[in-house]
């Protein structure tokens, strides 16, 4: 049996490659599709086989008729006997995410005609427009086996008349690794932002250290811009998977608003050392937060 994998892997998004990282246990001898192979195999500290995305955009499509070395890559997508989507927010409230993810799948079944193919674990919009909502429809309606990680998603897909779905969780939540705690000292407090911090939310959270490091936690790279200038304590983009669980085992609590953030810290930490920076800034954070009880800080 030869499975791809497919996701928003490469995209220096952290969450992204912790999904990876959760579908390697279950794939371990899966081809991979990542935007920058890397980039993948140096955080998950592994190596795997990987082949690259199919065009979706004005711009890969010219490369992939003016380069024969492209078309070479992206001929490497044919021949797999299973097709797995392995999670995530692909099919998102964005018309230009539901796009891509459109293309992705139509060249993977013009390639691999006969392969199954598998959405697990997906998180999908309930508020998207009518365009989007078409293309989500196109794709996992011709899908072998489609499960999702929440009631909304669920709802989502039966409002398009797609009812054989099966209600799982988000993978990272799932994965069976060993993320736990294993040191007594609590040295910090996590934040992850993805808007500026201000003023007042600031103090409050260097009065809440007493002491403790203060930690900002990108987990995308652009995160990092909203490090504010008089950050008082240090701010991080882990690359590997050992730096990011390293940072968690000593905290004592994590304040933040990118949804796997806030997961990561309710496995290895607990839901009452998860608190979220704001009021949620999506539709999956507020159903996760209703399930783990995560509270505004």
């Amino acid at each position: 049996m030869k499975t791809l994998l497919v996701g928003n892997f490469g995209a220096q998004n952290i969450g992204d490659e912790l999904i990876l990282l959760s579908a390697l246990q279950a794939y371990p001898k899966a081809v991979v599709m990542t935007a920058d192979a890397e980039l993948s195999q140096t955080f998950c500290e592994t190596t795997f086989k990987t082949v690259l995305f199919p065009p979706t955009a004005f711009r890969s499509f010219a490369r992939y008729f003016t380069s024969k070395k492209y078309r070479k890559a992206v001929a490497a997508l044919k021949n797999f006997d299973e097709i797995v989507f392995v999670g995530g927010g692909l099919f998102a409230i964005k018309l230009r995410a539901c796009v891509l993810w459109f293309l992705v799948f139509r060249w993977l079944k013009h390639f691999n005609p006969t392969a199954e193919f598998r959405f697990e674990n997906q998180g999908i919009d309930k508020q998207m427009s009518s365009l989007s909502r078409w293309f989500t429809k196109s794709a996992l309606s011709k899908a072998d086996f489609i499960s999702v990680r929440d009631v909304p998603s669920l709802q989502a897909l039966s409002a398009l008349e797609i009812n054989e779905i099966t209600l799982t969780g988000d993978r990272v939540e799932l994965a069976q690794l060993a993320w736990k705690k294993t040191s007594a000292n609590t040295e910090s407090i996590l934040v992850n932002a993805l808007a500026p911090l201000e003023t007042k939310l600031l103090k409050r959270l260097e009065k809440k250290a007493q002491g403790k490091d203060l930690v900002f936690v990108a987990f995308q790279h652009s995160d990092l811009n909203f490090v504010p200038e008089n950050w008082s304590g240090r701010f991080e983009f882990p690359q590997t998977k050992t730096e990011l669980f390293n940072l968690f085992d000593k905290a004592d609590l994590m304040v933040g608003e990118r949804l796997h953030s806030l997961i990561l810290a309710t496995k290895i930490l607990d839901p009452a050392s998860v608190k979220l920076l704001r009021a949620p800034y999506s539709e999956k954070v507020t159903s996760f937060a209703d399930k783990f009880g995560w509270k505004i800080f």
